[in-house]
């Protein structure tokens, strides 16, 4: 898919797709316990759904992301289709970690 748009986030040690720049296994351990992506997954499992590769790229970029965002900047970072990224951000609204207000996805306190 071509080049993305990075920017000084965490995970943009390289240049290209978010997946040349993904975190070693020690560091995906460390985020897999953050609070958004604990509550995430619980979400996944009441559905019956996986946490899959892309949805795990998504979240994590998600959470790295400012308190107002819009789907095309995670869309430039991630390198993944438009579906997936829009799938998924639906999903963390419905999970409750994400509202949409204005077309920009709102970041929600929890705890």
């Amino acid at each position: 898919m071509g080049w993305c748009i990075l920017n000084e986030s965490p995970w943009a040690v390289a240049r290209g797709c978010y997946n040349a720049a993904m975190p070693s296994d020690r560091d995906k351990h460390r985020f897999d316990r953050t609070p958004m992506h604990v509550v995430f997954r619980k979400y996944l499992v009441r559905r019956g759904v996986q946490l899959t590769p892309p949805r795990r790229d998504i979240i994590e970029i998600v959470s790295w992301m400012p308190v107002r965002f819009k789907a095309d900047e995670v869309i430039d970072i991630a390198c993944r289709g438009r579906a997936i990224v829009y799938l998924t951000l639906k999903e963390l609204v419905e999970a409750g970690l994400l509202e949409l207000s204005d077309g920009m996805y709102v970041k929600r306190e929890f705890g």
